[in-house]
């Protein structure tokens, strides 16, 4: 079994290869986030703070002799171009860990006819080959690739596992639900237990995920991260002539299409206390509702020390 540190490519304001709203920088982060919870005390991460290619970080790196050095990246071309492969110093054999890495990548993001590649033109290669650092690059398929991009997101810890194994390291055990005399109950990696919130009895939902999220996502129940209650209406006697900007579903949509608001409302500062803002711990709902919107807003206090201060919001 090899220690394994991990570098986590560009970064550090270099956002890498783009595609279908990703950046490189950012995927790779988070890929290597899950091989470091996944791997535990044989996963050392490199600071992902830092660019390791402008900064030269392998230069002065000081591991074990016996550590294995990986370097995460996803490539960008055509969208039609897709699969994952391993890059070794040119010239050089490539070992049992690169062998066993291309072998799994080769499988999971196929489509490279080529799963090892030597080359002798790339800056962190060439540093940890004159330092006699055992070091590969890995590229984890296309970014600009609809199936490479979302089969990573979507399958993201098994790409974790897969890449530790390459490397002897087991995996830990991840959560997931099991069933008992009682019913269905979701067991952490750890193998504890979260608290009981519905009904005392937390039940497998997967047949009602009306879709697939990201692997690092997880379904809650509202009820179970917020408190589900109902607010006042607003009136159109209730509008004052300045105040505190009231926002209807209308409006709502217009700052998502990135449009004016061309009737602006506003509500007394003591309307806003009393009757409008509820407590549901970041999250708002407008009812009834046919439609979803996904929004960021911006941090803010709005009516002072009993505002919602919201980052990320739901409609």
């Amino acid at each position: 079994m090899a220690h394994l540190f991990v570098i986590a490519g560009h970064g550090a304001g270099d956002p890498g290869a783009v595609g279908h709203g990703y950046t490189e920088a950012e995927r790779v982060r988070a890929l290597a986030g899950r091989l470091s919870a996944l791997g535990g005390g044989n996963v050392t991460i490199g600071d992902t703070s830092r660019d390791w290619y402008r900064s030269g970080l392998i230069n002065t790196l000081n591991i074990p002799k016996d550590w294995c050095v990986l370097e995460l990246h996803m490539d960008s071309a055509g969208a039609s171009a897709r699969g994952g492969h391993v890059i070794i110093k040119q010239g050089y054999s490539p070992d049992k860990y690169d062998n066993a890495l291309a072998n799994f990548v080769g499988n999971f993001m196929p489509g490279r006819s080529n799963l090892v590649v030597g080359r002798n033109n790339l800056a962190n290669v060439n540093r940890a080959a004159s330092r006699g650092i055992n070091y590969r690059l890995l590229e984890c398929g296309f970014i600009t690739n609809a199936g490479d991009i979302t089969k990573f997101n979507n399958q993201m810890d098994e790409l974790a596992r897969g890449i530790l194994s390459a490397f002897g390291i087991a995996s830990a055990p991840s959560g997931g639900w099991v069933k008992d005399a009682k019913g269905w109950w979701y067991k952490r990696s750890d193998g504890s237990y979260p608290r009981n919130t519905l009904g005392g009895i937390e039940r497998c939902i997967d047949d009602e995920t009306p879709f697939e999220i990201p692997a690092n996502w997880e379904w809650a129940r509202l009820g179970s991260i917020a408190i589900v209650q109902s607010s006042k209406r607003v009136f159109e006697k209730d509008y004052v002539d300045k105040g505190i900007p009231f926002f209807r579903s209308k409006e709502i949509g217009d700052l998502y299409r990135g449009e004016e608001i061309h009737t602006q409302l506003f509500i007394t500062r003591e309307h806003c206390l009393r009757k409008i803002f509820i407590s549901l711990r970041h999250i708002q709902t407008i009812k009834p509702c046919f439609f979803c919107w996904c929004c960021m807003i911006k941090e803010q206090n709005i009516c002072g020390d009993r505002s919602i201060r919201c980052k990320h919001a739901m409609w």
